[in-house]
């Protein structure tokens, strides 16, 4: 099934891209899809993911959480923002 996979912000400077397609077997999950892009982009997606929001289409998950994805899924990958 593909997944695409959307970077913002900081995301987006550590892969180097605003999105990429993602091949995963049927019944993969989030976090299974988060360690395919760690495998694909190193140490700057490790550190990345460990601070990152996830979000499935609109609804925010879990990363240690058994979410499944569906064939054509979006996954957002959002840097928090903080400021005053």
């Amino acid at each position: 099934m593909k997944i695409l996979v959307e970077y913002h912000a900081q995301a987006r400077a550590a892969v180097g891209s605003g999105r990429e397609s993602i091949e995963l077997g049927d019944g993969a999950t989030v976090r299974q899809l988060l360690d395919r892009l760690t495998a694909l982009h190193g140490d700057a997606m490790r550190a990345m993911l460990s601070t990152s929001l996830i979000f499935v289409g609109d609804e925010q998950v879990k990363k240690d959480g058994r979410v499944d994805l569906s064939d054509g899924d979006v996954v957002s990958v959002i840097s928090p923002i903080s400021g005053g």
